[in-house]
């Protein structure tokens, strides 16, 4: 149940046009309170107090109580955010006036 939330929670979100991830990644930290997973959750879905209290117990904690993120989505099953891909190296000016080889003899 907990995986089956978390996971459409995160759908509701990219349906808006961010997801969960991104949220989390803004925090710039690898765990966030108990409090900030469940302000993310209620950010894009109605979570009641009953639900939360379920999930809660179900999602990983660090011995500070901490909850890393990152393992939660893992968990439960939400695709990471594709990877910036790097900026394509520009041809060099020189390689586009330079001039062909002149044929072999």
């Amino acid at each position: 149940w907990g995986r089956k939330l978390v996971c459409a929670v995160d759908k509701m979100a990219r349906d808006k046009g961010t997801s969960l991830e991104a949220g989390f990644v803004k925090t710039g930290r690898e765990s966030v309170s108990a409090r900030e997973m469940q302000d993310a959750l209620a950010s894009h879905a109605s979570l009641s107090a009953m639900m939360w209290t379920t999930l809660l117990p179900l999602l990983d904690k660090r011995p500070d109580g901490s909850i890393p993120w990152r393992t939660v989505l893992k968990w439960a099953g939400v695709a990471p955010l594709p990877a910036a891909a790097p900026a394509a190296a520009a041809p060099s000016p020189a390689a586009a006036t330079a001039a062909p080889a002149a044929p072999a003899p």
